[in-house]
């Protein structure tokens, strides 16, 4: 959610707090930075394109999922999480992104390694 449309009332509780959606088109681009090179391969990287009129900083969206869609043969469109924003780069108006499928990969390995040292603490006890 950007934070520029959550209003926080004074004295309020989160159950006061007003909210709107928003929805931002992305075009695939390149590597804005040559910096970013060495630890970003797999990264996601869109600029941002058909932005909501007064919509003008991201700030408070990183975390949020960025989907995929694509109308399939049977004519209905379908969608999927493709990655997960982390950051971007407000002069150049491109967001960077964790590619959900190696997200995954990495939260499978992780998983496993605490399996297994679980599984060695209680053996040892």
């Amino acid at each position: 959610m950007p934070s520029q449309f959550v209003e926080v009332k004074n004295g309020a509780s989160s159950r006061d707090l007003e909210l709107s959606k928003s929805l931002v088109s992305l075009a695939v681009t390149e590597i804005p930075r040559p910096e970013f090179t060495n630890k970003s391969e797999g990264l996601f990287y869109g600029q941002l394109s058909g932005l909501v009129a007064d919509l003008t900083d991201i700030n408070g969206m990183s975390g949020g999922p960025i989907f995929g869609f694509k109308r399939g043969e049977d004519g209905r469109m379908r969608y999927w999480v493709i990655a997960l924003q982390s950051g971007w780069f407000p002069d150049k108006r491109i967001i960077f992104a964790c590619r959900i499928r190696q997200l995954c990969e990495v939260l499978r390995k992780r998983i496993i390694e605490q399996l297994d040292r679980d599984a060695a603490s209680s053996r040892s006890e």
